[in-house]
C-alpha cells in the first residue's frame, strides 16, 4: 500500500520486482542463499530476504515500469524416461531457449509422471545461468502420480532467458517406481529489447554529532543488459553546503553485463549545532545507451 501511495502507476509485477530488488537478507549465516544470473539474493527458506519497508517506497518513487509481459515455452513430450529408485542422479531433459533478448520472471514447469510413491520425487530445474531451483523433494506423502501438475519458481527472475535449461528428475527414497512422461516449460517475463532507464533513489538519514554517517543511494537500471554501462555522478545543489555538511562525491558507476543495482555512498558530517532539515542532490549524467529518468 505504501508503494503504490508513492506511486499509483505500479503494476503486480513492478511491485514484486520492486520487493525482490529492495529485500534484506536475513538469517545471514543460513547456507541456503545463493545470488542468481542476474545478481538477486534467494533463498528457499526466506525467499529474497525481509521487506524494507522504506527501500521499497523509495524505489517506488522513481521505478519505470517492466515492459509488457509475454511468454515462451518448450515441451519435451512423448519421453517414457524410467526414473532409477534411490538414484540422486536421476533422468535429465533439456530445453533450448534461442531468444536473444528476454528477461526471465517467474518460470513454470509442467510435470507428468507415472510413479508408485510420486512423493518420492525430487526435481530440480538449472537456468543457463547456473542459478537451481528446488520445483519439489522429497516428502514421504502417499502421492500416486504428478498429473501435470505445474510448479513454479522466481529463482531466476532478471536473468536473460537464452540458452539451455535443464530439469533433473530423481528418486530420493526406496521402494517405488516409475517414469517421466513429459515436460513443458514456460517462461514469464519481457523483452529486453527496449531502453533502458536509469533511476536513483531518496535516502533520508540522521547526521548524528559527530564523524560522519553515508547516505546511501541506490542506482537502479531498469533491464539487465549484455555489455558494459558507464553512467558518470555528481552531487550539489539544495541547502546543504558541500565540504561543510557532507564530502561532494563524483565519478563513474559500471554497471557489469547483467548488473541492474549499484549504489552511491556519500558522508555525511556530523555536528552539535540545531538546523533544519537540509538536502542536496545527486545527479546522473552520461548514461551511454542507457535514458535518465
Amino acid at each position: 500500500a505504501l508503494m503504490l501511495e508513492s506511486n499509483p502507476n505500479l503494476g503486480w509485477r513492478d511491485v514484486q520486482e520492486i520487493l525482490i530488488r529492495s529485500a534484506r537478507q536475513n538469517d545471514f549465516f543460513d547456507g541456503d542463499w545463493i545470488n542468481n544470473g542476474a545478481g538477486f539474493h534467494f533463498n528457499n527458506k526466506y525467499g529474497a530476504g525481509m521487506v524494507d519497508a522504506q527501500a521499497a517506497v523509495n524505489l517506488a518513487q522513481g521505478w519505470a515500469n517492466l515492459a509488457e509481459q509475454i511468454a515462451l515455452s518448450a515441451l519435451q513430450t512423448n519421453l517414457n524416461l524410467a526414473i532409477p529408485d534411490l538414484a540422486p542422479n536421476g533422468v535429465i531433459v533439456s530445453f533450448d531457449i534461442t531468444a536473444a533478448d528476454f528477461r526471465a520472471e517467474h518460470v513454470t514447469v509442467t510435470i507428468d509422471t507415472a510413479h508408485s510413491f510420486a512423493g518420492d520425487l525430487e526435481m530440480i530445474l538449472t537456468s543457463p545461468s547456473g542459478t537451481e531451483s528446488r520445483l519439489s523433494e522429497r516428502d514421504n506423502a502417499p502421492l500416486f502420480d504428478y498429473n501435470n501438475w505445474k510448479l513454479m519458481t522466481v529463482r531466476n527472475w532478471g536473468e536473460l532467458a537464452r540458452g539451455t535449461w535443464t530439469l533433473r528428475v530423481s528418486d530420493r527414497g526406496f521402494g517405488g517406481n516409475g517414469s517421466l512422461q513429459s515436460a513443458r516449460m514456460e517462461i514469464w517475463g519481457s523483452s529486453t529489447n527496449t531502453v533502458p532507464s536509469l533511476t536513483i533513489s531518496d535516502a533520508t538519514i540522521a547526521e548524528g554529532n559527530q564523524g560522519f554517517t553515508n547516505a546511501v543511494f541506490l542506482v537502479n537500471l531498469s533491464q539487465p543488459i549484455s555489455s558494459f554501462l558507464n553512467v558518470s555522478y555528481t552531487t550539489g545543489g539544495g541547502a546543504a553546503t558541500p565540504a561543510i555538511d557532507y564530502t561532494p562525491q563524483s565519478g563513474t558507476l559500471i554497471f557489469a553485463p547483467g548488473q541492474t543495482n549499484l549504489t552511491i555512498s556519500v558522508p555525511v558530517v556530523g555536528e552539535l549545532l540545531q538546523e533544519q532539515n537540509e538536502t542536496f542532490f545527486v545527479s546522473l549524467f552520461n548514461a551511454g545507451e542507457a535514458q535518465i529518468s
